[in-house]
């Protein structure tokens, strides 16, 4: 197992990257500025909050599991054989799994609010699949209607396309499987009856249309072919393991069937693809969002649909359909509004009432007075609460050990150790240094149960898991709470989180723990006029007053004006940014734009040393406490910085800004920036230091076949159209720092092995050279085939060095 880094290194290690990407982009070239500024941007509270943990609740076990759950036999043998099977139930669930089981089989409407990562999934899941098996068994009505009818039996909603496809890998992985193992359960337990179907029926689902087209058949063929038919064994089974692999009998008869405009489907496919495959067919489960809901309501396409499933309804009177809606707490305001309103004409469209639905919700959070929410439920399902059971969970009793560890203690325990330690030798340390040595022969899992076992006797331990299980807190708060003002006390706390991230409790991690870090760029940077300034981080050569990262125009406490900061990023000259009305007279350097003036215009100066005389260039001394820039003289006095200014309106402006035209500094095309942290570059420093922190991944067969040893970010984003630009910017972002990391590496190999100059017409070969060598991927479309192309021309120029050498040597 390789080294797990502690929160507080974590920490460190994120904020500094973000703090350095900060300082070289923004201050590169103002070191002056930098200086006075390097101390407030390493702050928390500036660019970085210290870190709040929180620990996953821990809920009961239900006692006896699936065996002592008041549902049908038959029903509890289905699912202890899937159990056994590992087909996505547990042999040992949580109480509220369970009880949403019940419930279920009760007739109640069932809404579960747990927390994040407690198995609410499971709470649907398993009394959907449960109801298939009972309907076919005929323990609901009559069990001809499973074989009669093709209808939607289980209508699972989503607010958005990324979690539809996240449930239908779970799908796949329940009830699907090319090892036959579902369908054995399923005969074994329902008999010779049909399996049943699902499919997602979303904007992704191949294809739209009123009818069939020939050439879009072939290429979804040709698709399916060439991204799953021609697989090797080995990889069909990873992606059919992890939910990525569609579930047909036989994928490569099925694309030999839609090439030729056919219908493909059969009654041994787990899943349908295709939209005319559900249209046609039905699935027993329709997986979609509420947008695409609508659209089916209003469709032709989709009759068949709704009138299969309005025939089942009215053969048989006690079947009811179950009404899935994950995520609940989504569908609030006028979006729950809507969705409510859209349920009602599911209903009409049906012929049958509100009451033909049984509801399962899940949310991650509800309010503790259930007043409102079964107000919600009644809102949403257009009928009473009172058959609504609302389940919470049962939270696991936090036993505290007897065992008195203090912090210094804990901290000996893991001994000095180095940076090359692997999380496991620390493991074995810790428990060494408690007295609790394990052999060498105990494998990591063994090892991480015995550190589980041991953790759970210590006293100090309990209190952790127990204040944060409770609330969020910060490292040093949780510090204070466990050892009051025992010396080591923060260090010992971050070792106790560390071990208990590895150790495990009957397989289980022990105590799951979630860091929340808060970044942030800077606002703005504000600085008082006033040269002579009393309060100024530094005596330097700037002729301004203190620095204020974040803080608005205002006033300085020494009584002058502050102005926003702004640079020519070029040279890092520096200018205030204010609002005036060009006079030739003395004139108002505002900090803010009055209002209810058009003549006021964006005005940047540029604040010089006192004896300064540039040249073709306008000056005046500005008030700093009035605000005032008048023409005259003014060197010397108290409250008066020299500035130079300029009235010039560049046509690019749109006569909205007054500045210079060239910069006064280093005499280029001036083009003024202010420090406010733009784009999403900086959030890409964060992104690659938290994935490069991970650990990668000891397990084999991970690191085979994942290029990145297992090691991922996940990103979220509150719209479709800001998760597409943050993608593409990261992957721009990525491109340029591995671009650089490559040229560098080029230019040190040159030197190093040709005791060549890097030239750009050296570095060339050189850059591609190193390309090849460590198998890079850059540049995208005609720009990588051109780049690769080269490469594989010159593979056999970089296996020989003198060839190489000449080759570099000719340039």
């Amino acid at each position: 197992m390789p080294v797990q880094l502690s929160i507080a290194d974590t920490e460190k290690a994120i904020s500094n990257r973000l703090v350095k990407y900060i300082e070289t982009e923004y201050f590169g070239k103002t070191p002056e500025l930098l200086s006075r500024c390097e101390k407030t941007l390493a702050a928390p509270g500036t660019l970085f909050q210290k870190p709040y943990l929180e620990a996953t609740k821990a809920y009961q076990l239900a006692d006896g599991g699936i065996g002592n759950a008041a549902v049908p036999e038959r029903i509890k043998a289905f699912l202890q054989n899937m159990a056994e099977k590992d087909k996505g139930v547990f042999a040992q669930p949580y109480s509220h799994q369970v009880e949403s089981l019940e419930s279920f089989w009760n007739g109640c409407d069932v809404l579960v609010s747990t927390g994040t990562g407690s198995g609410k999934t499971e709470c649907f899941m398993w009394p959907l699949v449960s109801k298939m098996a009972g309907e076919a068994m005929g323990l609901t009505d009559r069990r001809s209607s499973w074989e009669e009818s093709r209808a939607v039996r289980a209508l699972v909603l989503y607010p958005m396309n990324a979690l539809v496809s996240d449930q239908v890998g779970r799908l796949r992985r329940m009830i699907g499987d090319r090892q036959g193992s579902f369908l054995d359960i399923w005969k074994n337990s329902v008999r010779n009856v049909r399996r049943p179907q699902f499919g997602m029926y979303t904007g992704r689902t191949p294809y739209a249309g009123d009818a069939r087209n020939k050439q879009r058949d072939k290429e979804y063929a040709e698709t399916l072919r060439k991204d799953f038919g021609e697989l090797g064994e080995g990889d069909k089974l990873h992606l059919s393991e992890t939910g990525r692999f569609p579930e047909k009998k036989d994928i490569l008869a099925y694309t030999d069937v839609i090439a030729e405009g056919g219908d493909g489907w059969s009654s041994l496919d787990t899943e349908m693809l295709m939209r005319f495959e559900m249209q046609r067919h039905v699935p027993d489960i329709l997986v979609t969002n509420y947008s695409m809901l609508q659209y089916m309501l209003i469709r032709a396409t989709e009759n068949g649909i709704w009138e299969n499933t309005a025939k089942w309804l009215e053969r048989n009177p006690k079947e009811r359909i179950l009404l899935v809606l994950d995520e609940a707490h989504m569908y609030k305001g006028a979006a729950g509004g809507e969705v409510s309103l859209l349920l009602k004409r599911l209903a009409a469209r049906l012929g049958v009432g509100m009451g033909r639905f049984q509801f399962i919700l899940t949310s991650a959070s509800i309010p503790e007075n259930h007043e409102p929410v079964e107000r919600f439920f009644e809102d949403m399902a257009g009928r009473s609460a009172s058959n609504l059971r609302i389940i919470t969970g049962k939270e696991q009793e936090v036993i505290r050990g007897s065992r008195i560890l203090s912090a210094k203690d804990i901290v000996a325990a893991t001994g000095a150790g180095n940076d090359a330690d692997t999380s496991m030798m620390r493991l074995r340390r810790f428990l060494s240094g408690i007295g609790q040595p394990v052999p060498e022969s105990m494998d990591e899992q063994m090892v991480r149960e015995r550190a589980g076992e041991e953790l759970q006797k210590i006293e100090r331990f309990g209190a952790l898991a127990e204040i944060l299980r409770r609330k969020t807190m910060t490292l040093e708060e949780v510090a204070e709470e466990i050892f009051k003002d025992e010396p080591e006390a923060v260090r010992a706390t971050d070792i106790l989180l560390n071990i208990a991230a590895l150790a495990l409790d009957e397989g289980r991690p022990l105590l799951p723990t979630r860091m929340h870090l808060f970044i942030r760029g800077i606002q703005s940077l504000t600085v008082c006029a006033d040269p002579r300034c009393i309060y100024a981080e530094k005596k330097d050569d700037l002729p301004l007053g203190k620095t204020f990262i974040n803080g608005s125009a205002g006033h300085c406490s020494c009584g002058a004006k502050t102005y926003e900061l702004a640079t020519d990023r070029t040279c890092g000259a520096l200018f205030l940014k204010g609002y005036a009305n060009p006079s030739d007279d003395d004139f108002f350097f505002w900090n803010e734009k009055p209002v209810g003036n058009s003549e006021i215009k964006a005005l940047s100066v540029m604040p010089i040393a006192e004896d300064s005389r540039p040249d073709d260039t306008k000056t005046g001394w500005l008030n700093t406490v009035s605000g005032k820039i008048y023409r005259d003289d003014h060197h010397g006095q108290s409250h008066f910085s020299h500035v130079a200014f300029s009235f010039d309106q560049p046509k690019d402006m749109d006569g909205k800004k007054m500045q210079f035209t060239t910069c006064p500094k280093c005499s280029g095309r001036l083009s003024v920036s202010d420090f406010t942290t733009k784009g999403n570059e900086p959030f890409y420093n964060v992104v690659a230091e938290q994935f490069s922190l991970q650990e990668p991944s000891s397990n084999p067969e991970k690191l085979w076949r994942n290029p990145n040893a297992g090691k991922k970010v996940i990103l979220f984003s509150d719209s479709r159209q800001a998760a597409a630009r943050i993608a593409l910017d990261l992957t721009e972002s990525s491109d340029k720092d591995l671009m650089r990391k490559l040229l560098c590496r080029a230019a040190y190999d040159l030197y190093r092995e040709y005791r060549e100059e890097a030239t750009v017409s050296a570095v060339y070969p050189m850059l591609l050279k190193t390309v090849s060598e460590h198998e890079s991927r850059i540049f995208y479309g005609n720009d990588r085939t051109t780049i690769m192309g080269k490469i594989e021309k010159d593979q056999r120029k970089y296996e020989n060095p003198r060839r190489f050498k000449k080759t570099i040597s000719r340039r």
